[in-house]
């Protein structure tokens, strides 16, 4: 139990700040959220805060993808579109992500998930990309 909490929080410690480039110096900054130890849900994959520096509102979409370093890619999530405003900055809401479509790419992980509600422990790479 202590080794997977080590290993999640080692690996949830890291910063991950993606900037995505939409035209020039205008960009969109994405800050995930660290769940608690010993409890992450393909849903966590979404707790993240958007940061909209440009002056213009964009018709967005979050794509993200999850791979354990012993098992490689594991799934991808893909979110409904969304606004997201001008100088918004905060966090993102189930209602605007909805409906989200989960592909799972080993089958192993999605029978974990579905029996246990978590993903198991590991270290994990997570992508979040921010598509106009």
């Amino acid at each position: 139990m202590k080794k997977f909490t080590v290993l999640l929080t080692v690996t949830f410690a890291m910063a991950f700040f993606l900037i995505t480039s939409f035209t020039g110096a205008q960009t969109i900054i994405v800050v995930l959220k660290q769940p608690p130890p010993n409890q992450w849900h393909v849903e966590d994959l979404w707790q993240l805060t958007l940061i909209n520096t440009s002056q213009e509102s964009y018709n967005v979409y979050l794509y993200g993808t999850v791979e354990e370093a012993g098992a490689g890619f594991v799934f991808e999530g893909i979110t409904a579109s969304f606004t997201l405003e001008s100088n918004y900055s905060g966090p993102v809401y189930p209602g605007d992500l909805e409906p989200v479509d989960v592909g799972y790419v080993n089958s192993d992980y999605e029978d974990i998930v579905q029996k246990t509600g978590t993903l198991p422990a590991g270290t994990y790479t997570i992508c979040i990309y921010v598509k106009n």
